[in-house]
Order: structure tokens, then sequence, then C-alpha cells
């Protein structure tokens, strides 16, 4: 385990990289070392949290266009400051490691920031992507969530029910040319999966940009609420009925007011 410290004003990051050792790969396949990745992966996840979208970086090909410079230049530095590079399979890296950022605010956070946030939806992703800020100091993940419900929003801002918007949030995978695997995260908090629905609360950093960035969500399904994210709370949403979760959120929303 490896952990760096470095200070800014009013928080604090600390990273912790845990590295699958090189006699993992020696002992598995390479199919049982990913597996192996993804399992720690899943234990260092909130429970209701999808794994991170994958970026291939060993394909020419893939696509590699994430939001405007501008949006990428606002987040530098939220998850680190080196730059990533590849940092192959020999000793002491081994096939995959997981890097886990956790930020320490100044301000609360909220369970429901109804009043910070932008936009209050309900929404399913239906497609994901994970991205590289063109620094290298960085990754996240983008979302196309296709909105169901609008509880909080702009329809001048594309908040409208049927209409897609784009929301960010920060971690993901990379998958380097040397087979190495990396994980992203933030700790205590998850990720959105594509295919089921969920209560999202957004805000846009950059009013001109078109990406919204997911400040907290929560799993809507078979009629209960799960919260992805455990960041700051421990959350007494688990498994509430949608319906009474629901009416909270909106009288949070007409009081104007972040609530926990």
């Amino acid at each position: 385990m490896r952990v760096h410290r470095t200070r800014h004003i009013g928080w604090a990051l600390i990273v912790a990289s845990a590295l699958v050792s090189a006699a993992t790969l020696i002992q598995t396949s390479p199919e049982h070392a990913r597996q192996i990745h993804t399992n720690k992966v899943r234990q260092l996840l909130p429970p209701h949290s999808a794994l991170p979208p994958l970026l291939d970086l060993s394909q020419s090909g893939e696509n590699l266009e994430g939001a405007s410079r501008k949006w990428e230049d606002r987040f530098t530095g939220m998850m680190g400051v080196r730059e990533i590079t590849d940092p192959g399979i020999l000793e002491p890296a081994g096939p995959g490691s997981i890097s886990t950022t956790t930020t320490e605010y100044g301000t609360p956070l909220w369970a429901l920031p109804a009043r910070a946030c932008d936009a209050v939806i309900i929404a399913m992703p239906v497609v994901s992507k994970a991205h590289l800020a063109y620094n290298r100091r960085y990754v996240y993940s983008t979302f196309s969530l296709e909105i169901s419900q609008v509880l909080k929003g702009k329809s001048a801002q594309g908040i409208r029910k049927g209409e897609r918007v784009t929301a960010a949030q920060f971690g993901a995978t990379l998958r380097f040319p040397s087979g190495h695997i990396e994980t992203f995260i933030m700790a205590r908090e998850g990720f959105l999966e594509v295919g089921k629905q969920y209560l999202l609360f957004v805000w846009k950093p950059i009013r001109s940009d078109r990406i919204y960035v997911a400040a907290d969500a929560y799993l809507i399904e078979e009629g209960l609420v799960f919260p992805v994210n455990l960041d700051a709370h421990e959350s007494p949403y688990e498994r509430m009925p949608f319906t009474k979760f629901e009416a909270k959120v909106k009288a949070a929303i007409a009081k104007n007011i972040d609530a926990n």
C-alpha cells in the first residue's frame, strides 16, 4: 500500500494505490488476473455502485474526446497531481492497480442537495464512456441520461422529459497498451449503471458547457431507493419506499434547501 498526501486550501487529498503483486500474474492467466482486479474494485465501491466504465488505451482507434479543455481544467487536481502513464506489467506494478482518492471538504455535504444543484431528475443512463483528461492528470466517466421525470430544472437547458443530457462522475478504469489495468475511484462514491433508473442531483460547473456533474444518485429498484454514494453520510434512505423518498426530495425543492 502506497499513500501520498497533498494539502490544499480547505480540503485534503489522500491518494492510496493498492497494487496486485507481480506473483499474481505469474500464477494465473491474464483473464484471471483481470478478474482478481475487478473483485478488488467491487470491494472498494459502495454496495449499489456499478463498475466504472473502461477506456482501452491499447486500441489505437479508441475515441479519446471528452469534455472541453476548460471543463477538464476546472477539475485538474481532483484525483491527484501525477501524470497518468503506462506502468507496464513488471515489478513492482503487477498486472493491475487501484487508485482511491478521498476528499475532505471544508463545507457540508448534503444527502439531498436540492438547492445547490441545477437540476433534479429521474433518468436512465443509456450510454457510458470513460475519458482521460487532455493533461493526463485524471480520469472521469460520462453518462448519457434519458430523462423520464423532471423534479427541478430549466427546459431551456434541455432538462425536459424525453431529452438526453450528459452527466459526469470522477473515476474510470484504464487499460494501457502494456496490458496493465488501473482503476481510479473516489472513496465511498459509486458509479451509475446503464439500463437502470436513478433519481439524480446534477449541477453544471461551466455554464457554457454541455456536461453536468452528478452530485448524488439514488438507484430506484422494485419501488425502493438505494444510495449510490456513501461519501458524507450513512444514508437514512437505504431501502426507503420511493414514494416517501420522492416526497422528501420534492419538499426540499419546494423549500429551496439542502437537506440530509
